[in-house]
């Protein structure tokens, strides 16, 4: 698995690399302030960022050691909707018992986490928006090629 700043780097990787030789394909990003604090205390507040909820571009969820467990993207100016997608509001005692991605949980370690809230949400914004899909896709072949998809991604794209 890798750490959520490996995510940051590849996708810096991949903006540079673009940039240099294809420019017409090229794409800016900016990393969302990242919390460094579970999902279940702040899932409140603006997910994943005031600015960046209705943008475009790529997310983590990861674990508290901050390994990625889910690659997602949002391609329709709809990141903070996109991440709640995955999780779903929570029950009377802050549970997120509904939530899609752990229902498909490979294992109940993985899916107590997501329905405890103990994941740390990271979030890149890329514009334009269209080239979220090949970021998330590139990050998707990239895990698969270094060791597989992160556990909660059940395929590439």
């Amino acid at each position: 698995m890798i750490k959520i700043s490996e995510g940051f780097e590849i996708i810096k990787n991949l903006s540079e690399t673009l940039q240099n030789n294809i420019p017409d394909m090229s794409f800016n990003f900016a990393i969302v302030k990242k919390r460094n604090t579970p999902f279940k205390d702040w899932y409140k507040m603006e997910v994943p960022g005031e600015t960046a909820s209705k943008q475009s571009g790529v997310y983590f969820i990861a674990d508290l050691e901050e390994n990625i467990l889910y690659i997602g993207k949002a391609g329709a100016d709809n990141l903070g909707a996109e991440i709640w997608s995955k999780f779903h509001a929570p029950n009377k005692e802050g549970k997120f018992v509904n939530s899609p991605i752990a229902k498909w949980a490979p294992n109940d370690v993985y899916r107590k986490q997501i329905i405890d809230g103990q994941v740390l949400i990271a979030a890149v914004v890329i514009w334009p928006k269209e080239f979220a899909s090949l970021v998330e896709v590139y990050l998707h072949i990239w895990c698969s090629m270094h060791g597989g998809l992160p556990p909660l991604n059940k395929r590439i794209g």
